[in-house]
């Protein structure tokens, strides 16, 4: 709900502001055909144009720029049903054409096999006067940080598609602010893997 309403009062901002845009865009247009019928006026008939034609053209110079704003706004930006990015995304992002296959025809061409990614877990130790220590998902005994980003690298080695990582952090690990801890995770990003932080109500014994 909360993104929701967020999402409404985004486009509402956004519609208020292309309003205003074409009523400048109006304003703009207004002023530059006075001046351009003056201009005119003044070097073709030598005389000024009549008061109810100038006012007529200011009017049509006015509409047709605030019309090229709103064309030029609401065309590529806009999210509700104006022509514009908004709604949810649909087809294949893969690079797929998004035709369908031919029912009992072998293109010729394999399919990719889509890779799973690896996924690591790492437990952040109870803080303690010692340095954090990190515990990998299936090692006996957790490392302290140098040894850490060794077995991380490792582990990246022989990932198969995109690295993650997911850091288990419980009521009494060491807080993620800790410098070795902001450390540990700005190495995974070095290393390529996607991080995310899980903490628990729990404590570690």
């Amino acid at each position: 709900m909360d993104r929701l309403l967020a999402d409404i009062s985004g486009n509402t901002s956004q519609f208020v502001t292309y309003v205003l845009a074409v009523v400048g865009g109006f304003l703009v247009g207004y002023i530059l055909t006075f001046i351009l019928c003056r201009m005119i006026a003044k070097l073709v008939f030598k005389r000024r144009m009549p008061e109810v034609m100038e006012r007529a053209l200011r009017v049509i110079g006015g509409i047709l720029v605030a019309a090229l704003v709103a064309w030029l706004l609401f065309r590529g930006g806009f999210g509700w049903g104006l022509g514009g990015t908004g709604g949810t995304e649909s087809g294949n992002q893969g690079g797929d054409s998004g035709k369908p296959k031919e029912q009992g025809r072998d293109s010729g061409k394999s399919t990719p096999e889509t890779v799973p990614a690896t996924r690591s877990n790492v437990r952040i130790e109870p803080a303690s006067v010692m340095a954090p220590r990190f515990r990998f998902e299936g090692d006996p005994e957790a490392l302290e940080l140098d040894a850490a980003k060794v077995r991380l690298a490792e582990i990246q080695k022989s990932a198969k598609g995109e690295p993650q990582l997911d850091i288990h952090v419980y009521a009494n690990s060491t807080a993620v602010d800790n410098t070795d801890v902001r450390k540990f995770i700005e190495h995974a990003h070095t290393l390529g893997y996607s991080t995310r932080v899980k903490k628990y109500n729990e404590r570690l014994p």
